[in-house]
């Protein structure tokens, strides 16, 4: 885990004191402190203030050395969409114009992440089109179901609809 190694770095690649950079987060200099020398642990919150800040993932973020190269390259590699795979998508049986939305239901949240780019995995789950105008049914959803309180305020068992989009630039 780089956690404290990538806080500091991040921190620094910002030009930010401790000081400066607590008061964007939220939090008090001395915990900004013990989490780059890795005394404490920021709560689940505050981690995800830190890559809210940072424009990262919560995975880049724990999982990756960053001072392994320069900020800006791990940004430019991540908005060039290095290492994207293809999403799959389904398409109605009566008219191939139209795609599905797949439903990712919690059971298979789980193996989401390591199966988003299998056709096979994709396949398995349930699909359907949307029974409103709003959203255009030439575009490609994935519709998840939420768990417990992992998106408050956003009532567990409630689905957020996710669309795909190409270019994010």
């Amino acid at each position: 885990m780089y956690l404290s190694t990538n806080i500091r770095f991040l921190r620094k690649q910002k030009k930010l004191t401790q000081e400066q950079f607590a008061i964007k987060i939220g939090v008090k200099r001395s915990l900004i402190g013990a989490y780059e020398e890795g005394r404490a642990e920021p709560k689940l919150s505050t981690i995800l203030n830190m890559c809210s800040y940072f424009k990262i993932s919560l995975d880049e973020l724990i999982q990756n050395n960053l001072s392994d190269k320069p900020f800006n390259e791990v940004s430019r590699d991540r908005i060039k969409g290095d290492g994207m795979r293809i999403l799959p998508i389904a398409v109605s049986a009566d008219d191939e114009s139209k795609e599905l939305a797949t439903l990712v239901p919690v059971k298979a949240a789980a193996g989401y992440l390591d199966g988003y780019g299998d056709v096979d995995f994709i396949q398995e789950l349930p699909k359907f089109s949307f029974p409103f105008n709003e959203l255009p049914q030439d575009r490609t959803y994935r519709v998840f179901q939420i768990n417990g309180d992992s998106m408050l305020p956003v009532p567990e068992g409630s689905y957020i609809i996710g669309e795909y989009i190409l270019d994010w630039n």
